[in-house]
């Protein structure tokens, strides 16, 4: 089976428990999963199996509807690869230079340029800060201030899960945001907190990026 995980590799090669050849089972877990899993989860798997509630009694059944299921997950991998790659295709072809950022790839710089629009509409990071909806917000009612801050949730939902997304990838491949989050939670925030600094950082970048239209370098 192309992509997917083990899990949907198994089902594809054994609808219930019965048809489970441990051997097999072994050695497709180990492809799947890369070495991850072997004999001991292939042994695991099988237990489950047998125990499963209804599947011996449906039989035929529960198969058909298995492989509906498999059909159905494998439809939408390949039709989710296509897009991916007709995505990758548009922005190889534009003058764009958020991919620069490492760990930010075509279809997350897609989305974020996509909900950004034109950034001359911004007439600064902090606007755009509040249209993404991730500047901090603090609680207050009556007489009563809230002590904790948390995420405002104005603006695009599609912009804040792309930056939140691109902010926890581009913080592994770049060692100064990593460094940058970790001074956060050595500081006792908590890591919604970090991420939520995090990804300022990061669309502050962006902003530059737009706004100047130049490569991304670290200054």
């Amino acid at each position: 089976m192309q992509g997917g995980t083990f899990s949907t590799a198994t089902f594809d090669h054994f609808i219930s428990a019965t048809d489970i050849d441990l051997s097999e089972l072994t050695a497709i877990l180990k492809s799947a999963s890369r070495g991850r899993f072997g004999a001991s989860k292939a042994e695991e798997i099988k237990l489950t199996a047998g125990n499963s509630l209804g599947l011996p009694c449906l039989g035929q059944v529960a198969s058909l509807k298995l492989c509906s299921l498999l059909a159905q997950i494998e439809l939408l991998e390949s039709q989710a690869a296509q897009v991916g790659g007709a995505i990758e295709e548009v922005m190889d072809g534009m003058e764009q230079h958020l991919t620069d950022i490492k760990g930010i790839g075509p279809v997350l710089a897609a989305i974020i340029l996509a909900e950004i629009g034109d950034i001359s509409r911004f007439r600064s990071l902090k606007s755009l800060v509040a249209y993404s909806g991730i500047d901090p917000s603090v609680f207050q009612s009556g007489d009563f201030t809230g002590t904790k801050r948390h995420m405002s949730k104005r603006g695009s939902p599609y912009l804040r899960r792309a930056l939140w997304l691109a902010a926890h990838s581009a913080r592994i491949y770049n060692n100064d945001l990593n460094q940058y989050f970790h001074t956060k939670l050595s500081q006792g925030k908590a890591y919604n907190v970090a991420m939520g600094a995090l990804c300022h950082k990061l669309l502050t970048r962006i902003y530059v990026i737009l706004k100047e239209g130049r490569h991304y370098e670290v200054r």
